[in-house]
């Protein structure tokens, strides 16, 4: 201690210092070093060693003041930047404010419906009347839950007083000189032009100087050169490097931090576990219901009440244990280190600022607390949000979804039979719900159940007798694309069905009625009726599903349904098509005759007999699409039983593995449409056809289409996709064709223009299309026809956009055996039309995207020559046929259609498949009414000349 000489640092001479120890030991003399310029004034030392004559070690303590003055010593042992500051660690606070919130729902806002079966169906409103022996059901609604919830809300504010502060090293430089002496020296001092001193020629100008000896800076001896220099006194600078090191503190700032979180108090959830009802209309008298098929709500949900799981982050204890502020013994509070900054004032000692931000530097450096609630999560619905949050204020609680009133099923019991005891009265109703409490609780009271009374409705008894009895609308096989829907659907050559129930209204009041059009209203009384008859203005089979003569009911004819329920009928193919009235009628089980009738139901009680008519459409159908022959030589052997053969194999490829009625053919998937590659049954990685070959096709109609304007209709539709399956889209195709006498070249197929010059034909008898010899023979004498010319002649068949097929592509196939009495022959046979067709696509065929104007494309780039980019290649053209019937040329305006009709889709019936793989293990993506796939690269005419019918 003795060698330190002053405050700047200096230390006396005559000490030897150590001053380095690696990588030799160095020594020097004290003399020659200093501590620091005011080291301890500004309290920067920190811990200076000596190590002769002996260790010393010596400190300082900080100051809080801007300007730093000295300070003496302290007896602590350590300084500033030491890690061994003592560290204060306060305890949990604790909370100081808890709130409890109580939220609950416990009205079941219950209620409870006595009504007649079926539900959503009820024949009868139980407050005007309903007939003993028929069935009521209890139907009860009430909220899913019940629930009693409370939460505590914990809160909490601390504060805490932080200084910033600032090390500043800092540098300048201070004139150490001193004053001396010095003298002028000596020299020639010559004048310069317009002064010079001497005339050399002598013309009285001075035009030159000989130079003038001087000696200092006084002229002693006045010949005006100067002789002698006195000495003058001069400043002799030396500018020494100076240093010091200055701490600064802010002044305190307190910084405040708050916390919110929630936790569950109470949790008690109720379902409904029963109903009870009484009422004299009841069986027994009363019914009692268990809770079926509810679903309890799901309750998910964690529950602490240690504050440790809810307050996850202290920003005060986290911002000591980062070190982001450290406990300042000296100065009673935490500092915030803002590390060493460097300042060069140059020739002067520079300012230390003041920390003007440290406001915003404490805020900054403080988070705010990480909190989190208890979670609740109700049915899906996040009530108390259990994740964390860093503001300090865990998410308020959301409201609990208000329970919805349970499903129709939960408490429903039906069939329940009014017994023949009960009188007609108004019969009043009482009832109860019990609730029975969930397992999941937090803080549950003591009763697990609640009971509560809920309304029932009152039962009127009145027995009436409706006759509404009807025939089955049979819409799921209706293939009208204009269903009527006011008449009930009768599809020829197929069952059908009666009702025996309720058919037809009785007293115009709520519950009796039901609407189901706007001109009909329907009341099932079949449980009341001695007998329900029935009569048809057309020849029907009644009690069976197939054509049996046992059971056969002449048009006319009233016929006695000998049990209640759904009657089986069958509607015979000659049957014509049309709109029809089938007449009812039910006699109560208490009427004396059936003279005394009233229309619908006995309203009137001194009647006895309910009559009604039911109304009904009958619609024939359109089915049994297949492809029989490929005109390409390699499907011969798929065909044809031997080479050169027109006898067929009987293979055949169907919409479906299905037939009309949706039974299994029994064949195999591969007989199904589309043809694409692996389709043909020989070898198997072929059957997309090759343009210019043609495909044969029949299919089957029943109902009035023999008429001499009756018609199929086709609309061929194309599309592109690409031999892996993707990218299908709708296209134009284009053609060259040999007609009106010349090649016509890129022929669009489209409903105008050159396409309808170009039309297709065929013959019906050609021996490969196998139709049979006695159905041309029997269609031609029922057409009035020559048989020959109905054969062997060539007819129109439409265009490539459209096939019409006529009465020349038409036989007839109906029934001719075994017919009920009175039925005439002719008119069964005609009932039942099969129809033969066939298609291809030209040889030379050209595929754009719809819209793509080809004409210009040709004009403005010197013509085609179908090598162009723009076509479509590398692909297939699927053919998709949409098929529909026309009656009497009204084309705009067709019957039936194969696929396209709002209820009843062939397709989907016979089986089509909508992904079908080819033989490479491409899925293609198909849809209704594709036929057939074209290879885009294949042509007939890489086999031989140009094939195709025309």
């Amino acid at each position: 201690y003795n060698i330190i000489q002053d405050i700047q640092g200096r230390l006396l001479p005559g000490f030897p210092v150590t001053t380095a120890t690696y990588p030799e030991r160095r020594d020097e003399d004290s003399k020659d070093l200093r501590i620091g310029y005011y080291t301890f004034a500004s309290a920067g030392a920190v811990s200076i060693r000596f190590w002769y004559p002996i260790k010393i070690d010596y400190y300082a303590k900080t100051t809080l003041t801007a300007t730093p003055t000295p300070e003496p010593l302290s007896d602590e042992t350590g300084d500033d930047d030491s890690d061994d500051d003592p560290e204060i660690t306060p305890e949990p606070p604790e909370e100081q404010r808890n709130i409890e919130e109580i939220i609950d729902s416990v009205d079941s806002q219950s209620n409870c419906v006595i009504k007649a079966d079926e539900r959503g169906n009820e024949i009868f409103d139980v407050s005007k009347g309903i007939p003993v022996r028929e069935n009521l059901y209890v139907n009860a609604v009430a909220k899913e839950y019940l629930y009693n919830l409370g939460f505590t809300e914990h809160t909490h504010t601390e504060s805490e007083v932080i200084r910033v502060k600032r090390t500043y090293n800092l540098e300048w430089e201070e004139d150490e000189g001193h004053y001396d002496t010095i003298k002028c020296g000596s020299g020639v001092m010559r004048h310069v032009p317009g002064t010079f001193c001497t005339d050399s020629d002598g013309d009285g100008v001075n035009d030159t100087c000989p130079g003038h000896p001087y000696n200092g800076c006084v002229d002693t001896d006045g010949d005006g050169i100067n002789d002698s220099c006195p000495g003058h006194t001069a400043w002799i600078h030396n500018w020494v490097k100076k240093s010091s090191t200055e701490v600064v503190y802010s002044k305190p700032h307190t910084v405040t931090r708050s916390y919110s979180y929630r936790t569950i108090n109470t949790l008690e959830v109720y379902v409904p576990d029963s109903v009870t009802v009484q009422n004299p209309a009841l069986p027994g008298g009363s019914v009692s219901i268990k809770a079926s098929g509810l679903a309890s709500p799901e309750i998910i949900y964690s529950h602490s009440t240690a504050r440790d799981d809810h307050v996850l982050r202290d920003p005060f204890q986290h911002a000591r244990a980062n070190g982001d502020i450290k406990y300042g013994p000296d100065i009673g509070s935490y500092v915030i280190d803002l590390g060493v900054t460097h300042i060069d004032g140059g020739r002067s000692e520079p300012e230390v600022p003041g920390i003007e931000d440290y406001a915003t530097i404490v805020e900054n450096t403080i988070a705010e607390y990480h909190v989190r609630n208890d979670s609740l999560v109700f049915n899906g619905s996040v009530i108390l949000d259990g994740t964390t949050s860093t503001t300090g204020k865990a998410k308020d609680p959301a409201t609990v979804p208000e329970a919805p009133l349970c499903g129709n099923n939960v408490f429903y019991k039906n069939k329940l039979q009014i017994p023949d005891s009960v009188l007609n009265d108004v019969h009043e109703s009482s009832g109860i719900i019990t609730y029975r409490r969930l397992s999941d609780t937090i803080n549950p009271t003591p009763e697990d159940i609640i009971e509560q009374e809920i309304a029932v409705n009152s039962v009127r008894v009145h027995t009436p007798v409706v006759c509404n009895t009807g025939v089955y609308d049979d819409k799921q096989n209706d293939q009208s694309l204009n269903p009527e829907k006011n008449r009930a659907a009768v599809i020829l050559g197929r069952p059908s069905k009666i009702k025996v129930s309720s058919t037809g209204t009785h007293l115009d009041i709520p519950g009796y009625n039901k609407i189901v059009a706007e001109d009909r209203k329907e009341m099932d009384c079949s449980k009341y009726t001695k007998q329900m008859q029935v009569k048809f203005p057309f020849d029907v089979y009644i009690g069976t599903d197939k054509p049996d003569n046992s059971c056969f009911i002449p048009k006319d004819s009233w016929y006695t349904i000998p049990e209640e329920g759904i009657i089986d009928l069958y509607i015979p193919t000659w049957v014509s098509e049309g709109d029809y009235d089938v007449k009812f009628r039910q006699i109560a089980v208490n009427a004396p005759n059936t003279e005394n009738e009233q229309e619908l139901a006995n309203t009137d009680i001194s009647n006895y007999v309910a009559v009604r008519t039911s109304k009904v459409r009958v619609i024939g159908r359109i089915y049994g699409f297949k492809i029989t022959d490929v005109t390409d030589t390699l499907w011969e052997e798929v065909f044809r039983v031997k080479k050169n053969s027109a006898a067929h194999t009987g293979n055949y490829y169907y919409v479906g593995t299905r037939d009309e009625e949706g039974a299994e053919r029994g064949i195999s998937s591969l007989f199904t449409l589309p043809l694409l590659e692996g389709s043909h049954a020989l070898y198997k990685n072929r059957g997309a056809l090759k343009t210019g070959y043609a495909f044969k096709f029949e299919l089957e109609t029943l109902g009035c289409y023999f008429g001499e304007n009756d018609y199929i209709q086709i609309t061929p539709r194309f599309y592109y996709v690409k031999k892996d399956g993707t990218e299908r889209q709708e296209v134009t195709l284009w053609y060259h064709g040999e007609f009106n006498g010349k090649t016509n070249y890129f022929v669009p197929i489209e409903p105008q223009g050159r396409n309808r010059d170009n039309p297709l034909s065929m013959t019906l008898g050609d021996s490969y299309r196998n139709v049979p010899d006695e159905n041309i023979k029997e269609t031609a004498r029922l057409l009035g026809l020559n048989e020959d010319s109905f054969r062997y002649g060539t007819k129109s068949i439409g265009w490539f956009d459209k096939i019409i097929l006529s009465k020349y592509q038409r036989i007839f196939t109906g029934p001719n055996k075994n017919l009920p009495q009175g039925v005439d022959k002719d008119t069964s046979v005609m009932s039942k039309q099969k129809w033969y067709g066939e298609y291809y696509l030209p040889n030379y065929l050209f595929v754009t995207t719809p819209g793509f104007d080809v004409p210009n494309y040709g004009r403005t780039h010197y013509g085609l020559d179908g090598k162009e980019d723009f076509w479509l290649r590398d692909g297939y053209i699927i053919v998709n046929f949409t098929i529909e019937t026309v009656k009497d040329n009204n084309f705009e305006d067709p019957s039936l259609s194969y696929w396209g009709a709002k209820r009843c889709n062939m397709f989907t019936r016979e089986g089509f498949k909508r992904e079908k793989t080819d033989y490479y293990e491409k899925e293609f993506i198909l849809t209704d009414g594709d036929i057939v796939f074209y290879d885009t690269d294949k042509r007939a005419s890489d086999d031989y000349g140009i094939g195709g019918t025309h």
